[in-house]
């Protein structure tokens, strides 16, 4: 019997439709209803560790996850981002291996995780579901390159406005009258982590945006003087 409150079933997750799982069907969603497990998570926490092997899959219903990596030195790098409606841990799974990354939480999160044999029983009914993990992987694969091109070929101002905006689609408020800002998840050496700079070079880019009166930072809070002009500087080097 399938005691999951109805708020927190897979059918009414309001993030599902954005997901590779929007194709199932709703016996596979109860089937997932039955055995997942679902968790309030606080920053700090880390959902597996880089090494570990994949017990299963952790989908993300609200909060905000960072992937990072550890070097040989043991130096952690925060590769990328996920947000809500996003799943994380699926390659160790796909790939029948080992975590190259770890998963920490950076602001509350409510996650569901599904075990491994769900999974691949589901993967096996129903292919379609494979298919969508590797255009996921494939599209996260180019943004890497994407962003290894942008440490390589463009300045640490242009790459951090190129952060900022990205940042401000996902986090940002405000309108033309009453201006617009953004509220950034991270901290400033996770920020420099994600532009692959150091947080000394973050220091110095952002006071000269601000003496060009294009942004100004309060702590995490940061407010766009003149948005248009950013997004004017940024395209005129793509």
């Amino acid at each position: 019997m399938n005691n999951t409150p109805p708020q927190s079933k897979c059918l009414n997750c309001p993030t599902r439709e954005n997901t590779e799982w929007n194709t199932l069907s709703e016996d596979e969603l109860d089937l997932i209803d039955q055995f997942k497990r679902v968790s309030d998570r606080e920053p700090g926490e880390i959902i597996y560790h880089q090494g570990d092997q994949s017990e299963g899959v952790y989908c993300i219903q609200s909060g905000l996850v960072g992937i990072r990596q550890l070097d040989a030195d043991g130096k952690e790098t925060l590769l990328r981002l996920c947000n809500p409606g996003e799943t994380v841990g699926y390659r160790a799974l796909l790939g029948n291996s080992e975590h190259t990354h770890f998963a920490e939480i950076l602001a509350p999160s409510h996650i569901c995780f599904i075990e491994r044999k769900i999974v691949t029983d589901l993967l096996a009914k129903n292919p379609v579901i494979g298919e969508r993990f590797l255009v996921r992987s494939l599209k996260e694969l180019t943004e890497a390159e994407d962003n290894l091109v942008r440490s390589r070929s463009l300045k640490v101002r242009t790459r951090l406005l190129h952060c900022l905006m990205v940042l401000f689609d996902q986090y940002g408020s405000g309108d033309e009258l009453s201006g617009y800002m953004l509220k950034i998840p991270i901290s400033r050496k996770d920020l420099a982590s994600l532009i692959a700079v150091t947080p000394e070079s973050i220091s110095r880019a952002i006071s000269h945006l601000e003496e060009d009166n294009l942004v100004r930072f309060e702590g995490r809070n940061v407010h766009f003087s003149n948005i248009e002009a950013i997004f004017d500087e940024i395209g005129a080097v793509h």
